[in-house]
């Protein structure tokens, strides 16, 4: 039996109740047993093993015990799908700090499955460190994701076994009156979501000479050579570090470049902040000369309005005489045409009393003759001749017929004159009320010209106002532009201060990310060489070495 195994392979006779029929996944120990242990779990009744680990040692595991239900692979443990293992067994606590970490761990398990960590609590680790620090560490990291976590001891006995020759079962009995109080070596930390149940107390008996030589001047080589191997993984991973602090010295140059563009591309965009902020003050100049020029052509347009208010009023009053005029010259018009009409009648009256005044003068002579001719008649005839024409004259001069009235063509004439003369001075008065009317009509007419002129005048001021309040209109929106374009600038210029802080947190956080390899690199060159000291102290002279790791 290899010694590695020892320690191990104990551990899966305390675990047995968990390990029939269940799916296992095995870390920590591929190394160790190259497959033995993954056969162990197999043939104790579990359902499945997998196990993980480097590959020479799963190329060795697959050519020694390759076979149905086993399983060894290389790679990362968290890119395991989820839910698939009912317990996982953790032989190497460095499983709790790889990628994932505890949370990888307990994603793989399914409801009801258990996860058990096996941790050096001291011993002959030269890299073991204070048990309760450990122990503590680890309970730490556990607790937020389990509800239920166990502690069991391992500790190796040495010792005889007495037992009778008779050949029935003897009962087992433990004097632990001589053990010396020995502390164990190993704490298994038992955790799943409730308690396992495991009660029992377990010896596993091992052959003593393997467990011996490993303390004897042949095992202190065994031991030697292991602690060679660690130093050499050690190393390894030193190397394995420096090459990550290469990588990360390359993204970090890179990242420097990066940044350095980034400052050229800042020190650009603030020459552009300053020239934008020139043009800003230009700007902001410029929209105060606009705006004060805008405030004096809205005072302008305010007081055209208030002129246009009161040249609008003026052209409704003006207009409103003009109506009135209208009006009145209407009204002279009608009483022009009635005088018109009435000249005319007049003029058709005494024209048609001219023609009965021309009768009755040529009847009033006619009777004067035929009376001078009757004045030699006889006397009797002559009189009754006169009377009756003078009945006829008294008729035709329209006065009562009367021999004594004196002079009646006189009288009629002096009459019809009377009548004409003043038809005459109507016919004039009618004349001179139609010049007057015709003289108030061309006043108006005058007056409305004027009207229409003053509204005339009154449209195009309107109309020049109205120009110049849309050319006022068009430098506020240039100037409502220019601000546009000074917040567009602005927000140009603090989107570009936020891209330089953040790429000067990138370059910090880089700086701290190499800062720690940098630590790391140290510490394991420290540990390197504390471990190269410590097993020049523990060799013994004459340079004696154990056999190869990888035997038996």
């Amino acid at each position: 039996m290899r010694t590695e195994s020892t320690e191990l392979l104990p551990r899966y006779s305390f675990l047995a109740p968990l390990i029939r029929g269940a799916r296992i996944l095995e870390l920590g120990a591929l190394e160790r047993t190259f497959g033995a242990s993954s056969v162990l779990l197999h043939d104790r009744g579990a359902a499945s093993v997998v196990a993980f680990g480097n590959a020479g040692a799963v190329e060795r595991a697959r050519k020694e015990h390759e076979g149905p239900g086993l399983s060894f692979r290389t790679g990362s443990v968290a890119q395991q799908p989820g839910s698939s293992f009912d317990l996982v067994l953790v032989h190497d606590e460095k499983f709790l700090g790889a990628e994932g970490g505890v949370v990888a761990l307990s994603r793989l398990l399914v409801p009801g499955g258990h996860l058990v960590v096996a941790v050096r609590a001291q011993g002959p680790s030269l890299l073991a460190s204070a048990g309760a620090n450990r122990y503590a560490q680890t309970v730490a990291a556990l607790r937020p994701w389990f509800r239920s976590i166990e502690v069991a001891t391992q500790q190796a006995l040495l010792g005889w076994v007495m037992t009778p020759a008779a050949g029935a079962a003897a009962r087992l009995a433990i004097d632990g009156a001589f053990g010396g109080g020995e502390q164990p070596a190993f704490h298994l930390f038992l955790c799943g979501a409730a308690a396992t149940g495991l009660a029992a107390q377990i010896l596993v008996p091992v052959p003593a000479e393997p467990v011996l030589a490993q303390w004897g001047e042949r095992g202190v080589g065994v031991v030697l050579q292991r602690e060679r191997s660690r130093i050499e993984e050690l190393v390894a991973e030193l190397r394995h570090a420096r090459a990550r602090i290469a990588e990360r010295e390359s993204w970090i140059e890179g990242l420097r470049h990066e940044v350095e563009t980034l400052h050229a591309t800042v020190g650009d965009l603030e020459a552009e902040r300053k020239a934008t902020g020139v043009k800003q003050v230009k700007l902001e100049r410029e929209a105060a000369e606009n705006g004060e020029a805008l405030r004096r052509v809205r005072e302008q347009l305010v007081a055209r309005a208030r002129e246009l208010d009161g040249a609008r009023r003026a052209v409704d009053s003006r207009t409103e005489d003009l109506r009135r005029v209208e009006e009145e010259l209407e009204q002279v018009r009608e009483a022009a045409a009635a005088i018109q009409r009435e000249r005319a009648a007049l003029e058709a009256a005494a024209g048609a009393r001219e023609v009965e005044l021309a009768a009755a003068r040529e009847r009033i002579a006619a009777l004067e003759a035929e009376l001078a001719a009757l004045q030699t008649h006889p006397l009797v005839a002559v009189e009754q001749e006169q009377a009756l024409l003078a009945a006829e004259i008294a008729a035709l001069r329209g006065a009562p017929p009367s021999l004594d009235r004196p002079a009646p063509q006189a009288a009629a004439s002096d009459e019809i004159g009377r009548r004409l003369r003043s038809l005459e001075e109507a016919a004039e008065a009618a004349e001179r009320r139609a010049r007057e009317a015709e003289e108030r009509m061309r006043a108006a007419e005058r007056r409305a010209e004027q009207a229409d002129a003053a509204r005339t005048e009154s449209v195009a001021t309107a109309r020049r106002w109205q120009l110049e309040a849309e050319n006022a209109r068009r430098e506020a929106a240039g100037v409502a532009a220019g601000m546009a374009d000074r917040e567009s600038l602005r927000a140009e210029r603090d989107e570009a201060v936020a891209r330089a802080a953040e790429e000067a947190g990138r370059r910090a956080a880089a700086r701290a990310q190499l800062q720690r390899e940098v630590e790391r690199a140290e510490a394991a060159e420290r540990s390197v060489a504390q471990l190269r000291g410590q097993l020049e102290r523990a060799e013994p002279t004459g340079n004696v070495t154990g056999p190869n790791r990888r035997g038996s």
